[in-house]
């Protein structure tokens, strides 16, 4: 439910981390912040803020958006699987990166201000913010084929060795299919 839910994942982290202050190492993922918190009080949370949003209302534009930003999620979560198959803590830094990086939009404030508030790793601070790193490189490759910028993508391409065109399309695919499933699973 959190995957698809990107608003969701924000605040986790962010209540997370602010909670978890004291702990060596910042919580980045949401497999991490489920663990940290703890079932029973992550579900009383989250029925807490499904409610917040469902009482607010919802309009298109954002429900749009945080489609995008799902299956941003998803395509990242694969290309990084097919990059580091046996590193789940990877996949889910890529996961979260890609459904962030539209936080900024969907909150109407800087993405520097939204990763600030999240103490998100270094790893995905770059992503989000400068477009950095091998996850700053998965997000160019991500926006870029939402674009159709062809020239970007062939650069971007150049710069993920190990990925080529076949599996990029088998990715984006796989992840609008899946976030359609989320989707209507969402509206049953």
């Amino acid at each position: 439910m959190l995957k698809r839910e990107p608003g969701l994942s924000y605040s986790l982290l962010r209540m997370v981390n602010s909670v978890a202050a004291a702990l060596p190492q910042k919580i980045g993922s949401i497999r991490q912040a489920i663990i940290a918190m703890g079932y029973r009080p992550l579900k009383r949370w989250i029925q807490l803020l499904l409610y917040a949003t469902t009482s607010s209302g919802g309009a298109n534009e954002i429900n749009a958006l945080m489609q995008t930003a799902a299956i941003r999620g998803r395509m990242m979560e694969l290309i990084a699987i097919i990059d580091r198959p046996h590193d789940k803590n990877y996949q889910d830094r890529a996961f979260m990166t890609g459904i962030m990086s539209l936080l900024d939009t969907l909150f109407g404030m800087e993405i520097r201000q939204v990763v600030d508030k999240l103490e998100m790793p270094e790893e995905v601070v770059r992503a989000l913010i400068h477009r950095e790193g091998r996850l700053g490189c998965k997000l160019r490759l991500v926006e870029a084929r939402e674009k159709g910028d062809v020239e970007q993508i062939g650069k971007v391409m150049a710069e993920l060795e190990f990925l080529d065109q076949t599996n990029l399309v088998k990715a984006e695919l796989d992840s609008l299919n899946w976030a359609n499933r989320v989707n209507q699973s969402a509206s049953s």
